[in-house]
């Protein structure tokens, strides 16, 4: 049986994701310049933890100063390898576990969709506070009423097709940060399918999917709560200041 950090780092996990979730990047990278920007934030340094393939720092260095550094940390050498090819003189990635193998500190710490995935979430934040001055979190808010409804089969699938081990609600995701020493300066909604639009002819052969989109975009526009309460495919993006000095 493949353990937890196995899924990452013996290439089980790219198996499932040959791109490592890249075509979500300049979605995310947008979202995240979006809450520097609204904070008037202006780091010279940044760093991805879990970074995956290093397509949303790649996109993220194209929209700030060619003075900041760029840095992406992941524990798989599958993804770092893909990430590579992205590399620059401001942008770096490296096959380690930011938690355990550096010490360094960055001015702002991005964890995309990061800390569900990790056994022991409690004590990994809290390793992580001293390492950045601000965090911009993305967590996937998987508890609603849907899942909950349904047997918590979404809850599962996410589990078996993501590796989520842990399950949030607005709410809950807010108060683990607090709990765990960071001081919560922002925060507001992401939907995946932000950026997704059915063409006409897609919207004939899926009615049923196109009227279920319709339904979620609609709530996500004047009721996002609402929405992230009752539906899937929600998310909370987070600023939070760290305890680096």
């Amino acid at each position: 049986m493949v353990s937890f950090t196995e899924r990452y780092t013996e290439g089980a996990y790219l198996e499932h994701a040959p791109d490592w979730h890249a075509g979500d990047a300049e979605w995310k990278a947008g979202k995240v310049f979006e809450m520097i920007e609204r904070h008037r934030l202006q780091p010279k340094s940044v760093c991805d933890v879990g970074c995956g393939a290093g397509e949303v720092l790649a996109r993220l260095r194209g929209r700030m100063s060619a003075d900041t550094k760029f840095s992406g940390f992941d524990i798989s050498p599958q993804a770092i390898a893909l990430a590579r090819a992205k590399a620059a003189a401001n942008l770096t990635f490296e096959n380690l576990d930011f938690s355990r193998d550096t010490a360094q500190v960055f001015d702002v710490v991005l964890l995309l969709d990061v800390f569900e995935h990790v056994p022991d979430y409690l004590s990994f934040l809290n390793q992580l506070r001293a390492r950045g001055r601000h965090f911009i979190f993305h967590i996937p808010l998987d508890l609603h009423a849907q899942s909950v409804l349904r047997k918590s089969r979404y809850m599962l699938s996410m589990r078996k097709e993501f590796g989520h081990l842990h399950y949030f609600t607005l709410e809950t995701a807010l108060a683990t940060l607090a709990d765990t020493g960071y001081t919560v300066l922002d925060h507001f909604y992401t939907w995946d399918h932000e950026s997704l639009s059915l063409s006409s002819r897609e919207r004939w052969a899926h009615p049923l999917r196109w009227g279920i989109q319709a339904l979620d975009r609609a709530l996500f526009t004047w009721t996002p709560g609402l929405a992230a309460s009752l539906r899937p495919h929600f998310n909370a993006l987070v600023l939070a200041r760290g305890n680096a000095e």
